[in-house]
């Protein structure tokens, strides 16, 4: 099993001196097979075939991988792919839209590999 340690840093104020112990977050899934469910269905199913599309060099139905080595090397390719776009505008471009572009922000990127895991 592989673990993945996740660092946090959270800034108080306080108009006095105060001294916190350490924090610790544990996860876990929730119990059950169904309500994982729910996150594995497509949020933009019309962007399917250009997500399809352009994972075919990472995975193709049927192969054997891992889901820890599949995330990595969506990732990675994310970010070979794409090149870096500050956006003001509120909302995330649609995944479609990244990938004609080639670029986006971080949002846009993060909404791409929820998909492309998806998919």
């Amino acid at each position: 099993m592989k673990r993945i340690r996740i660092v946090h840093e959270t800034q108080y104020h306080y108009n006095q001196p105060v001294k916190f112990g350490p924090h610790r977050a544990l996860l876990r899934p929730r119990e059950g097979h169904d309500v994982l469910v729910v996150y594995r269905l497509p949020s933009y199913p019309y962007d399917g075939p250009q997500l399809q599309n352009w994972l075919h060099d990472l995975y193709r139905p049927g192969q054997v991988i891992s889901t820890f080595d599949l995330l990595h090397k969506l990732n990675a390719h994310i970010y070979k792919s794409f090149k870096y776009a500050r956006r003001e505008e509120p909302g995330v471009q649609l995944p479609h839209k990244t990938l004609m572009l080639g670029s986006g922000s971080c949002r846009d990127f993060a909404v791409l590999m929820m998909e492309g895991a998806r998919h």
